[in-house]
């Protein structure tokens, strides 16, 4: 009789669901991540709140304290919970660091599902825990999404928004540092790929370029320059290092103001051999420079100087002789990065020996100090498809070239000013000297006089730009 009472009540109890075992007085105790009369319902995974508040009068004695007396041990919190939130920091409870973020089921944005254990996250919210939130609109397909922890590590959202007078305006984290708050793993942003802004990255970026209308001292702080960078090719120095007809392959690396970072192709040289010569070698830095895709460096000069030894920009024989190459930034304006040099075996694809024997030389370089703005000043960007829409007067993908539309118009009224004037004077003077009306013709015939005539065509002109 006692086996059949007591099937009974394991059978009452679903037998505990197969997630407990039947304890004294036939109570289920459930297995770690289960709960419930039956044990027939799942917890969810907890993470850090989003929002939380504090517990209040937890023991319902009509006082609030923090004494360990009072304190709750909560089933998914990370540590026991007072009545109210600590105000010290030397205690075990950080404020500072974590107060109103204690661990929570579904981060306190989802619903547990309680039969499979899995958070429901709330619109904008993802993880296991929904302990993420979203980037919006997935960053339009146009970057990636990072916590607040890894934009801070790398300086990923430091962008450039501009320059002038030699230095460049940065927006985002410059230096990188430690993040350490609450939501450092919890929050996310867009980090866009170049050419693209916007919180959601779906802004396209607009050309840049140097204001024509700017003063120099307004624009550059005196005498405007071109950014200018100097590469060493130390041909004498790999002779005597018994390197001369190695040849490598033979790269540059450019970083743009978007964020893009560019690599020539590979091209094979061997100095002081034939078919690298410094004007070859020179040509070859050019090429190379404006076959960049995206129109990265649109307008360069490249030129070998005798800097080094004997007349060695003009020399077309492979002799060991030592020049520099002088490229100087056009387009875009304003300062550049250094640009990086890259060798590698033409074979194997390893690092070379040549190295030590073609650099940028950071004593030659020169700052470029002229404006690199949106669409110059003179435009403005149409975001949805990265193009300037320039003024009037104003031209080129950055709108940095001034035609003759733009002092046309202005001139045309003062040339219609003046010709009208010089009309009135040169009447004036005709009826002085002939004693006729102005405008009067010794044949009587006074609309087929000059006068007339041209002071119908600026009426004419005058009612039409009325219209």
């Amino acid at each position: 009789m006692k086996a059949m009472i007591t099937e009974t009540l394991l059978l009452a109890a679903n037998s505990c669901s197969g997630h407990g075992s039947c304890g004294p007085e036939d109570a289920c105790e459930c297995y770690h991540g289960y709960f419930g009369g039956d044990c027939s319902l799942r917890k969810c995974l907890n993470g850090p709140a989003w929002a939380d508040t504090p517990t209040g009068d937890l023991n319902h004695d009509g006082v609030l304290s923090a004494s360990a007396e009072t304190e709750v041990s909560i089933d998914g919190q990370n540590f026991a919970q007072p009545e109210y939130f600590l105000s010290s920091a030397s205690t075990s409870i950080k404020p500072a660091l974590g107060e109103a973020h204690f661990y929570s089921e579904c981060s306190s944005r989802g619903i547990c599902d309680r039969k499979s254990g899995e958070c429901q996250c709330f619109e904008g919210y993802s993880g296991s825990s929904c302990q993420r939130d979203k980037c919006p609109n997935d960053c339009s397909g146009n970057g990636v999404c990072f916590t607040l922890k890894e934009i801070a590590e790398q300086a990923l959202n430091k962008v450039d928004i501009g320059s002038a007078r030699g230095a460049v305006t940065h927006a985002g984290v410059s230096t990188p540092f430690e993040y350490r708050l609450w939501d450092a793993s919890s929050r996310r942003a867009c980090i866009c790929d170049p050419s693209f802004s916007g919180f959601d990255c779906s802004l396209r970026l607009c050309p840049r370029g140097d204001d024509p209308m700017t003063t120099a001292q307004y624009s550059c702080g005196g005498e405007c320059k071109f950014a200018q960078q100097t590469l060493r090719f130390d041909a004498a120095a790999i002779t005597a290092a018994s390197l001369t007809g190695m040849q490598v392959n033979f790269a540059l690396k450019h970083a743009h103001w978007d964020g893009a970072i560019y690599k020539t192709e590979d091209t094979p040289i061997s100095l002081g051999t034939a078919g690298s010569s410094a004007s070859i070698i020179t040509q070859l830095v050019k090429d190379s420079l404006l076959r960049l895709p995206n129109s990265a460096i649109s307008d360069i000069v490249v030129t070998c100087t005798e800097s080094l030894s004997g007349d060695s920009c003009t020399s077309s024989t492979p002799v060991a002789l030592s020049f520099d190459v002088a490229v100087t930034f056009r387009t875009p304006s304003g300062p550049q990065e250094q640009l990086t040099v890259a060798f590698s075996d033409v074979t194997t694809g390893a690092a070379t020996a040549y190295s030590p024997y073609i650099s940028v030389i950071p004593a030659s370089t020169v700052v470029g100090n002229r404006e690199r703005v949106e669409c110059s000043a003179r435009g403005l960007c149409e975001y949805s498809s990265g193009e300037c829409r320039c003024f009037a007067g104003f031209t080129g993908p950055s709108c940095s070239v001034q035609n003759a539309l733009a002092t046309g118009q202005v001139n045309s009224r003062g040339a219609a000013a003046a010709s009208a004037a010089a009309g009135s004077s040169s009447a004036a003077a005709s009826e002085a000297s002939s004693g006729q009306p102005a405008g009067a013709s010794t044949s009587g015939d006074a609309s087929a006089s000059a006068e007339a005539r041209e002071r119908r065509r600026l009426q004419r002109k005058r009612a039409k730009r009325r219209r």
